[in-house]
Formats: C-alpha cells, sequence, structure tokens
C-alpha cells in the first residue's frame, strides 16, 4: 500500500522542527556530500562539515527545502531517485535541474514551488 498524501506532508513538514546540523546530515545521506554542498551554494564539500559543526550555511532555506524533496522521492522510490531528480531538468522548474532552481531562489515562495514540484512529482 503507497503512502498518500497525508503521509508525504507529514514527512516532509518536519524539517522545520529538526536541527540545521540534522538537516544537513541527513542530506549528507540521501544525496551525497556533494549535492549538498552545491545546494548549500558552496563548491567546497569542507564546508558542509563546518555546518554540521554549528556553523551557520548561507542558504539554510535551501537545504530545508532540499530535504523536503529528497524525503518526499526517496519516501516513494529511493535515495537514488532523489539524487537523480536533483541533477535532472524539471519542466516544472522551467526546464532548469533543482540544483539551480535552489540556487536562484530568493522567496519563500520559490522554495515552495520547489518543494511541490517534488511532491507532484512523485504523485
Amino acid at each position: 500500500m503507497e503512502p498518500g498524501p497525508h503521509a508525504v506532508q507529514t514527512s516532509i513538514d518536519g524539517v522545520f522542527a529538526i536541527p540545521r546540523e540534522a538537516v544537513v546530515q541527513e542530506l549528507i545521506d540521501r544525496l551525497g556530500l556533494k549535492l549538498t554542498a552545491l545546494i548549500g551554494g558552496v563548491t567546497e564539500t569542507r564546508r558542509v562539515s563546518e555546518w554540521i559543526a554549528g556553523r551557520e550555511p548561507r542558504r539554510e532555506e535551501a537545504l530545508r527545502a532540499a530535504l523536503q524533496a529528497a524525503r518526499a522521492i526517496a519516501r516513494r522510490y529511493d535515495n537514488d531517485a532523489a539524487r537523480a531528480w536533483f541533477r535532472s531538468t524539471n519542466g516544472s522548474l522551467d526546464m532548469r535541474s533543482p540544483i539551480v532552481a535552489l540556487r536562484e531562489a530568493r522567496f519563500f515562495e520559490d522554495y515552495d514551488r520547489f518543494v511541490k514540484c517534488a511532491v507532484l512529482d512523485v504523485s
């Protein structure tokens, strides 16, 4: 039996209740160090270790939105599918990859659109 939309929503809503260090660690576990760095707006993976150690990332909202999307996709498929989704172009994101869409996001509505796109892609 597949999880209903409520189950997915509950899973992704929890992202705002967990500490940033846990968000970063879960992203590493799901997407890998390099993708996590790119989502956070850096190219050096050592910066990701600094976020886990307590340093504040510049793009925390992007990291939280990415975790929401990764959870939604992995819940339906798996982490490999989530990694592939983040790297591919997406018509719902104006033919940009999710990584680029997150890099260009500036407002809450941008992050909200991003997460909705991921949830719709697995529905």
